[in-house]
Protein backbone atom coordinates (compact mmCIF):
# COMPACT_ATOMS: atom_id res chain seq x y z
CA UNK A 1 0.00 0.00 0.00
CA UNK A 2 1.04 3.57 -0.83
CA UNK A 3 2.26 5.71 1.89
CA UNK A 4 -0.78 7.61 3.17
CA UNK A 5 1.66 11.45 3.58
CA UNK A 6 2.33 10.97 0.25
CA UNK A 7 1.03 14.37 -1.12
CA UNK A 8 -0.07 12.85 -4.59
CA UNK A 9 -2.69 10.73 -2.94
CA UNK A 10 -4.61 13.82 -2.19
CA UNK A 11 -8.27 13.99 -3.82
CA UNK A 12 -9.65 17.16 -5.22
CA UNK A 13 -13.13 17.43 -6.42
CA UNK A 14 -15.15 19.50 -7.88
CA UNK A 15 -19.37 18.37 -8.34
CA UNK A 16 -21.23 20.44 -10.85
CA UNK A 17 -23.99 17.71 -11.17
CA UNK A 18 -25.97 14.75 -10.03
CA UNK A 19 -23.18 12.32 -11.51
CA UNK A 20 -20.13 14.56 -9.99
CA UNK A 21 -21.72 14.74 -6.33
CA UNK A 22 -22.57 11.36 -6.79
CA UNK A 23 -18.33 10.55 -6.90
CA UNK A 24 -18.28 13.04 -4.14
CA UNK A 25 -20.65 10.97 -2.02
CA UNK A 26 -18.81 7.66 -2.64
CA UNK A 27 -15.70 9.47 -1.29
CA UNK A 28 -17.47 10.76 1.86
CA UNK A 29 -19.02 7.59 2.59
CA UNK A 30 -18.62 7.32 6.23
CA UNK A 31 -16.69 10.34 6.91
CA UNK A 32 -17.27 11.47 10.86
CA UNK A 33 -17.49 15.58 11.34
CA UNK A 34 -18.51 17.36 14.43
CA UNK A 35 -21.23 19.41 14.48
CA UNK A 36 -19.17 22.14 15.35
CA UNK A 37 -16.98 21.78 12.56
CA UNK A 38 -20.28 22.26 9.95
CA UNK A 39 -21.42 25.86 9.62
CA UNK A 40 -23.53 27.83 6.96
CA UNK A 41 -21.65 31.71 5.66
CA UNK A 42 -24.97 33.04 4.89
CA UNK A 43 -22.86 36.71 3.40
CA UNK A 44 -20.62 34.00 1.21
CA UNK A 45 -24.13 31.91 0.46
CA UNK A 46 -21.48 29.41 1.55
CA UNK A 47 -22.12 25.87 3.68
CA UNK A 48 -18.58 24.79 4.99
CA UNK A 49 -17.35 21.32 6.71
CA UNK A 50 -14.54 19.66 7.49
CA UNK A 51 -14.85 16.14 7.82
CA UNK A 52 -12.27 13.24 8.76
CA UNK A 53 -12.64 10.49 5.43
CA UNK A 54 -12.24 6.74 5.89
CA UNK A 55 -10.22 6.66 2.42
CA UNK A 56 -11.89 3.90 0.77
CA UNK A 57 -10.05 4.21 -2.55
CA UNK A 58 -6.94 2.75 -0.51
CA UNK A 59 -8.44 -0.33 0.95
CA UNK A 60 -6.14 -3.21 -0.07
CA UNK A 61 -6.44 -6.92 0.45
CA UNK A 62 -2.51 -6.69 0.71
CA UNK A 63 -3.09 -5.33 4.26
CA UNK A 64 -6.55 -6.06 5.32
CA UNK A 65 -5.96 -3.91 8.99
CA UNK A 66 -4.57 -1.19 7.92
CA UNK A 67 -6.84 1.47 6.34
CA UNK A 68 -6.15 5.64 5.82
CA UNK A 69 -8.27 8.78 7.20
CA UNK A 70 -7.44 12.14 6.04
CA UNK A 71 -9.17 15.56 7.06
CA UNK A 72 -11.25 16.90 4.11
CA UNK A 73 -12.87 20.31 3.56
CA UNK A 74 -16.27 20.55 1.46
CA UNK A 75 -17.54 23.56 0.70
CA UNK A 76 -20.84 24.73 -1.19
CA UNK A 77 -21.78 27.58 -2.90
CA UNK A 78 -24.58 29.39 -3.83
CA UNK A 79 -26.42 28.53 -0.53
CA UNK A 80 -29.70 30.26 -0.14
CA UNK A 81 -30.41 28.26 3.23
CA UNK A 82 -29.72 25.15 5.98
CA UNK A 83 -32.19 23.03 7.78
CA UNK A 84 -31.40 20.52 9.91
CA UNK A 85 -32.83 17.60 11.73
CA UNK A 86 -32.48 15.87 14.68
CA UNK A 87 -28.94 17.48 14.99
CA UNK A 88 -28.04 19.16 18.03
CA UNK A 89 -26.73 22.04 17.36
CA UNK A 90 -25.94 23.11 20.96
CA UNK A 91 -23.67 20.39 21.12
CA UNK A 92 -20.90 20.96 19.12
CA UNK A 93 -19.22 18.82 20.06
CA UNK A 94 -21.08 16.04 18.79
CA UNK A 95 -19.57 13.61 16.15
CA UNK A 96 -21.78 12.79 13.18
CA UNK A 97 -21.37 9.91 10.65
CA UNK A 98 -22.20 10.10 6.71
CA UNK A 99 -24.11 7.34 5.50
CA UNK A 100 -24.67 9.48 2.23
CA UNK A 101 -24.82 12.47 0.61
CA UNK A 102 -27.61 12.91 -2.43
CA UNK A 103 -29.35 15.96 -4.76
CA UNK A 104 -33.32 16.23 -6.01
CA UNK A 105 -34.69 19.16 -8.21
CA UNK A 106 -36.73 22.00 -6.70
CA UNK A 107 -38.66 24.91 -8.36
CA UNK A 108 -36.01 27.06 -6.87
CA UNK A 109 -32.64 25.15 -7.74
CA UNK A 110 -31.57 21.96 -5.58
CA UNK A 111 -31.88 20.51 -2.49
CA UNK A 112 -28.83 18.44 -1.18
CA UNK A 113 -28.95 15.93 1.37
CA UNK A 114 -26.82 14.95 3.77
CA UNK A 115 -28.10 11.36 6.23
CA UNK A 116 -26.49 10.98 9.23
CA UNK A 117 -26.37 7.85 11.10
CA UNK A 118 -29.05 7.59 14.02
CA UNK A 119 -31.48 9.84 11.70
CA UNK A 120 -30.12 13.26 11.97
CA UNK A 121 -30.14 15.14 8.51
CA UNK A 122 -28.74 18.67 6.93
CA UNK A 123 -30.43 19.65 3.81
CA UNK A 124 -28.94 22.32 1.99
CA UNK A 125 -31.20 24.69 -0.49
CA UNK A 126 -29.00 25.76 -3.45
CA UNK A 127 -29.54 27.36 -6.94
CA UNK A 128 -27.38 24.78 -8.23
CA UNK A 129 -24.95 22.21 -7.60
CA UNK A 130 -21.90 24.12 -7.07
CA UNK A 131 -19.61 21.63 -4.56
CA UNK A 132 -15.62 21.20 -3.68
CA UNK A 133 -13.81 18.76 -1.68
CA UNK A 134 -10.08 18.70 -0.90
CA UNK A 135 -7.83 16.67 1.31
CA UNK A 136 -5.58 18.55 3.45
CA UNK A 137 -2.70 17.74 6.33
CA UNK A 138 -1.32 14.11 6.95
CA UNK A 139 -3.20 10.55 6.87
CA UNK A 140 -2.98 8.34 9.01
CA UNK A 141 -3.24 4.78 9.85
CA UNK A 142 -6.19 3.54 11.56
CA UNK A 143 -7.23 0.02 12.16
CA UNK A 144 -10.82 0.35 12.13
CA UNK A 145 -12.67 0.07 9.22
CA UNK A 146 -16.09 1.39 9.20
CA UNK A 147 -19.07 -1.64 9.49
CA UNK A 148 -22.82 -1.44 8.63
CA UNK A 149 -25.16 -3.71 10.31
CA UNK A 150 -26.03 -6.44 7.11
CA UNK A 151 -22.72 -5.85 5.80
CA UNK A 152 -21.05 -8.97 5.59
CA UNK A 153 -17.85 -7.16 3.58
CA UNK A 154 -17.23 -5.07 6.57
CA UNK A 155 -15.27 -5.62 9.40
CA UNK A 156 -15.29 -4.13 12.87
Amino acid sequence: MADPSRPGRRLRLRAEDNEDLAVIAAVLQDAVVRIGDLAFLPSRRQFVGLFTRFCWEAVSPAAPDRFIRVRTGLYFDTVRAVRTRDVPQDRPDTVLSLLTLHAEPTAEGVALDFMFSGGGEIRIEAECIDAHLSDFGQSWYTRHRPSHSGDATAGS
